[in-house]
């Protein structure tokens, strides 16, 4: 198995696997087993090398014929890419042939994708709990909305029986005569592995973790949404500083900004914004922000070096924010009640406010100067306020998927 050549490539866009298994958020009345894995069954990468050599574009050419009749796959050099992009015992396989365009000056660039595949065939053991809840005598017996049995259930004589989707019973349920069982209906399907994941992730509106190589201008945003995101200026992926994962979005305060389509956190809605910022000047800086003129709202930002925010007259400051240093900074809204936060500490709180808001910037504001430094694993979630007191502040990147543990006789936890 040959590794693929040690080229750079110019642009990388890695797409994660899928995790196999359900999740439930909840369930009560009569026993239940649920088999969960945690099998990675494949990533896909991109790669672009531009304005190569003739050689060097022989090198993929000649390394692609001798790979297509191998099963084994091969692997990739960390000059090509991190180690950690490729899944524990995973290879590569060319998706397809590489697609090359001759500049006709001995300059050649060639575009290719890859899949990763288990390096045999193999077979996970699940996990399983069983819940067995106390159950009333007499009444209705419904069984989930949006269920999928794959057997008939048998049911006692007398009984009411409403068949839910969304789920999968492997074996027949008995239930007994006037019995009460209900298991609640809108289950969530995860694609977390066992044990990780956001219980929060179907209401992430914007997740960027910064990935990618050293001065690369593409921007993926990994929530549900999927947002386009367009760098403006000469906002970069950096590798000099990172919270996680070795690079995150460096701001020269020069124009530098990302927007993408607007977020609507309407009038009263719960909601939570946050980031880790590497600031080199704290003075008059916009983190969070919006393009809308006619509306004075700073959702985010810095202010004579304390973290502030102006929200539809709700005027919020908070604790000094120390330059050239990681702090982690949100603002929620709860039942109309704005609070403000610094590395996990609930440093300022408002009243009533239920103005509603466009967000559409990251790293520019209304009034406020571009941000300056680095910024890492910038998430905005609408439909929630994941902080309503002093917090631990995050000590690994947001998940980028939906919870998938339940531990017996428990509710998923958020």
């Amino acid at each position: 198995m040959a590794d693929f050549p040690a080229l750079t490539p110019t642009n990388r866009s890695l797409t994660p696997g899928h995790w196999g298994g359900a999740s439930l958020l909840s369930m009560s009345g009569q026993t239940s087993t649920v088999r969960r894995s945690s099998a990675e069954i494949g990533r896909r990468i991109s790669l672009t090398f531009e304005n190569i050599t003739e050689a060097q574009f022989l090198q993929i050419v000649d390394h692609y014929r001798g790979q297509r009749s191998g099963l084994d796959g091969f692997s990739f050099t960390a000059t090509t890419i991190p180690s950690s992009y490729t899944p524990s015992g995973h290879n590569w396989l060319y998706a397809g042939p590489p697609q090359v365009t001759d500049h006709h000056i001995d300059v050649f660039t060639v575009e290719l994708e890859c899949r990763s595949e288990p390096r045999a065939i193999f077979r996970v053991t699940g996990v399983a709990f069983t819940q067995q809840p106390a159950l009333a005598a007499g009444g209705i017996v419904p069984l989930m909305p949006g269920l999928a049995i794959s057997r008939t259930p048998t049911l006692a004589a007398g009984s009411l029986t409403a068949i839910l989707s969304g789920l999968s019973i492997s074996r027949t349920p008995t239930l007994a005569a006037g019995g009460i069982t209900a298991i609640v209906p809108g289950a969530s399907l995860a694609t977390a592995p066992y044990g990780q994941g956001d219980a929060f992730f179907e209401l992430v509106q914007l997740l960027l973790h910064g990935a990618g190589a050293n001065n690369a201008t593409s921007f993926t945003d990994s929530s549900s949404a999927a947002r386009t995101i367009t760098g403006n200026g000469n906002i970069k992926i950096s590798t000099e500083q990172s919270k996680f994962g070795g690079s995150s979005i460096y701001c020269d305060g020069t124009g530098d900004f990302l927007s993408f389509t607007a977020i609507s956190i309407g009038s009263g809605d719960n909601c939570t914004l946050e980031a880790w910022i590497y600031p080199t000047s704290t003075a008059d800086r916009a983190i969070f922000g919006h393009s809308n003129n006619a509306v004075n709202m700073q959702p985010l930002s810095l202010l004579s070096d304390r973290l502030s925010l102006y929200w539809a007259g709700t005027q919020l400051d908070g604790s000094t924010v120390t330059a050239n240093t990681w702090t982690h900074v949100a603002v929620t809204r709860s039942g109309g009640i704005l609070r403000l936060f610094q590395n996990g500490t609930l440093t300022a709180t408002s009243g009533s406010n239920t103005a509603a808001v466009a967000l559409d910037r990251l790293g520019r504001g209304q009034f406020r100067g571009d941000f300056i430094g680095w910024i890492d694993d910038a998430r905005v979630t609408v439909g929630t306020a994941r902080y309503t007191a002093s917090f631990t502040a995050p000590s690994s990147p947001f998940p980028d998927s939906g919870i998938s543990n339940l531990t017996p006789g428990t509710v998923a936890p958020p």
